[in-house]
């Protein structure tokens, strides 16, 4: 007696075409109702749509419960079908953590960052710039486009700082007169501020600000405190300053010819904020009573060892943070190297102290 593939029972078929990618899928439901029927199951697709696109339940991109999880999958490959691949999945994933991160530690700046950028705004942005970004950095901004601070905006009074000053994504950073905060910009200003930097040459230089495959990431502030760039042929993050690029660790490729070092070192930072590494600034003397919000903003100080410890000296236990980086001196073109030790006041020991 003969068996053809259609005498088969619905479960024979699901395990078998579990074994096929989405794209055959589709191909294999087109040929008979009734592998159409098993390929609606729900084992097929639950866990494609975690693999493919970090979602672990049957919702789509704008969070509304689908029918499925054919369905989910199905809406979430269409509106990311320009960016579909491994780094995606990788992308998606790496901003699910740090938004699960802000939700607990940092609503303030969850509120600023923009839904993703579509496959038209990422066009029109790689037209302007006259090269496209690379597969990784383009993932990033169809997720997440960019933080909107709304510096701009007036201060409820004449002589206070905007309030979202220092709800950098990226961190702040404060010691002695130096502050700084680091905002990812949405990508209609880094065009705008690419080409301006482009065209920018300071007096006696040979170069521009930044070169023609350069596109700035994320700056503070104050333009001259910090620029991050992006190069579009490497794909890594570097620190711009006085003509020099800092790699910003990690900045190599996963593998040769990836250009993704972007999205490492997002990965490394999402590593870092989920394991503790940094803290809050609300406890920052330096910045006490200025009438900038503090609440939200992360302190770049680490809190975790080797760069940060504890010990205790005369019953006063101490929390010693070091921390290297880069200032600009745009008025001679100077560059600090600064190793920043920072001690912390954690607790009295012992209550002759607490009460001195």
């Amino acid at each position: 007696m003969t068996t053809a593939i259609q005498d088969l029972e619905i479960a024979c078929l699901v395990r078998i075409f579990s074994h096929l990618s989405p794209k055959e899928c589709a191909r294999v439901a087109c040929v008979h109702p009734l592998w159409n029927l098993a390929l609606s199951d729900d084992v097929i697709w639950k866990s494609r749509l975690a693999a493919n696109f970090a979602a672990y339940t049957a919702v789509n991109p704008d969070n509304i419960p689908a029918e499925s999880y054919r369905s989910a999958y199905s809406n979430w490959h269409r509106t990311y079908a320009d960016v579909a691949g491994p780094f995606l999945a990788r992308t998606l994933a790496c901003w699910n953590t740090i938004k699960a991160w802000l939700a607990t530690h940092s609503p303030q700046i969850l509120a600023t960052l923009n839904p993703g950028a579509t496959a038209n705004e990422v066009a029109e942005a790689e037209a302007s710039l006259g090269h496209p970004l690379p597969l990784a950095a383009r993932c990033i901004y169809r997720v997440v486009n960019g933080q909107d601070l709304k510096l701009r905006e007036q201060p409820t009074a004449s002589n206070d700082p905007p309030a979202n000053l220092l709800m950098g994504l990226f961190g702040t950073l404060v010691f002695y007169e130096h502050v700084t905060s680091n905002a990812m910009k949405p990508l209609s200003e880094v065009v705008m501020l690419t080409l301006l930097l482009q065209a920018a040459r300071p007096l006696g230089a040979r170069l521009p600000l930044l070169g023609s495959r350069q596109v700035l990431f994320a700056t503070s502030f104050r333009f001259n405190d910090k620029l991050c760039v992006l190069d579009c042929d490497k794909g890594g993050l570097y620190l711009h300053m006085h003509d020099r690029d800092w790699p910003m660790v990690p900045a190599q490729d996963s593998y040769p010819g990836a250009c993704d070092g972007l999205l490492r070192w997002m990965e490394e930072y999402a590593r870092r904020l989920t394991s503790g590494w940094y803290g809050g600034c609300e406890g920052d003397s330096a910045l006490t009573g200025s009438g900038v919000q503090l609440q939200g903003a992360i302190n770049l100080f680490p809190r975790v060892y080797p760069a940060a410890t504890t010990a205790i000296t005369r019953g006063v236990q101490v929390g010693p943070m070091s921390l290297w980086c880069l200032i600009q001196y745009l008025s001679n073109d100077v560059i600090v190297h600064c190793f920043v030790l920072i001690l912390h006041k954690l607790q009295l020991i012992n209550d002759c102290f607490r009460t001195a």
